[in-house]
């Protein structure tokens, strides 16, 4: 469970409030060695944008097959297919308190449905490819018309990392390359429209981009191809940590009303550099495990009374940046245009950020969080009528799993 607190500048524009953030509750299961069973639910639905909808909802639900473990496991049902660093990372031990810039452009695909074949062939190396629905978290193919169903080719998605550490056997550090690759296609009819990705800040402040749907109502518009691509690296030694990643998505597709027929081609980006140090000396190297960083176990139990520890402290900083120029309305209609009205007013076609952190993990089970976070935008955009150039953020949180 993890609980919230954030509270914004300017204070007439975002509320600050509490926040649960996620209560979630699950079981994990190992049969016969081989079979590992894992269903998890959402308990805290409804509280980001001041729904009163509060249904539960499943977040992870498959089952691996090992019969070729380590070097091949099987994954059926919904999970997260590989993609990217930060999106790999549980939540119970994501760096700061959110995702960076990056993790927008994914929209609902962080969790989806199908099949993944993942393993480490060899010490140092590690791979995941996934065939998945490519609608998203909960959802199936959509059926809404003949246009739907023809836009039901699946999603691949393809990861690969490289640890140099490990392969030449380094010791207490880590050397991390990856890249991953995501296509398929999305259903773009006038029953279902398709919204390129909107982005929100670091914060979950307000959404400053938010770009108009590449149809409407009544209108031909073909089915959009939708390519993701990213870059990763994680340098570290001993206490230390250097981490970034860049994203890249695309869409493809032709606009046939109002004639003549017209290609169009977007993209969007985004970036985040990050520098950590384990200020009580901790190893990110003992926690590395499948391609990322798992729990940081404290060198000393925080404990009350005589001969207690004072657990893990940790430092972070991170800068991350979008960029969205390619978006805009001298863009002919349904190619790529700006919404008329967005949740901000009007929206920015880039912005950067800088994230500041203090981490205490008291022991493995529970860690605390303090964040500042500054987001600038590229043009001044509209929050509750009022302009504004930046976002600025306090951000704390008290977590715990068992």
């Amino acid at each position: 469970m993890q609980l919230d607190y954030r509270d914004f500048s300017p204070d007439n524009r975002i509320a600050d409030t509490f926040s649960v953030r996620r209560a979630r509750f699950g079981v994990n299961a190992t049969l016969f060695k081989d079979y590992r069973l894992v269903v998890e639910a959402e308990f805290a639905n409804g509280n980001a944008s001041g729904s009163t909808a509060q249904n539960v909802a499943l977040t992870s639900g498959y089952f691996d097959i090992g019969w070729f473990s380590p070097w091949a496991r099987l994954r059926l049902g919904q999970f997260k297919p590989a993609f990217g660093y930060e999106q790999n990372l549980s939540t119970l031990y994501s760096d700061f308190m959110e995702r960076g810039l990056t993790q927008s452009l994914l929209q609902n695909l962080n969790y989806d449905r199908g099949v993944m074949v993942y393993g480490t062939p060899y010490r140092g190396l590690w791979y995941g490819a996934s065939i998945t629905n490519g609608t998203g978290t909960n959802l199936e193919e959509k059926q809404g018309n003949a246009q739907d169903v023809r836009a039901d080719g699946k999603d691949i998605t393809l990861r690969g990392v490289v640890n140099f550490a490990q392969l030449f056997d380094v010791r207490d550090s880590i050397l991390h390359v990856g890249a991953s690759y995501k296509d398929g296609s999305v259903a773009n009819s006038a029953t279902n429209p398709y919204t390129a990705a909107s982005v929100q800040t670091e914060a979950r402040g307000v959404t400053f981009f938010t770009p108009a749907a590449f149809n409407g109502a009544g209108s031909d518009v073909g089915n959009i191809d939708r390519t993701f691509n990213a870059a990763e690296l994680l340098l570290a030694y001993g206490p230390f940590k250097l981490q970034g990643e860049y994203w890249q998505v695309e869409y493809d597709g032709t606009r046939r009303s109002p004639a003549p027929a017209l290609d169009f081609n977007r993209k969007l980006s985004a970036s985040y550099i990050a520098a950590l140090w384990m200020i009580t000396g901790e190893s990110y190297a003992d926690s590395y495990r499948d391609a990322v960083i798992t729990k940081v176990a404290p060198r000393n139990r925080f404990a009350r009374g005589q001969g207690g520890g004072w657990g893990a402290w940790e430092l972070g900083l991170r800068y991350s940046t979008f960029d969205g120029d390619e978006f805009s309305n001298a863009n002919p209609v349904r190619t790529g245009q700006l919404a008329a009205t967005s949740p901000a007013g009007n929206s920015t076609a880039g912005a950067h950020a800088w994230t500041a952190q203090l981490k205490w993990i008291p022991n493995l089970y529970t860690r605390f969080s303090l964040n500042y976070v500054r987001t600038e935008f590229d043009t001044p955009i509209l929050i509750s009528g009022t302009s504004a150039d930046h976002e600025e953020a306090v951000m704390l949180r008290g977590q715990i799993d068992f």
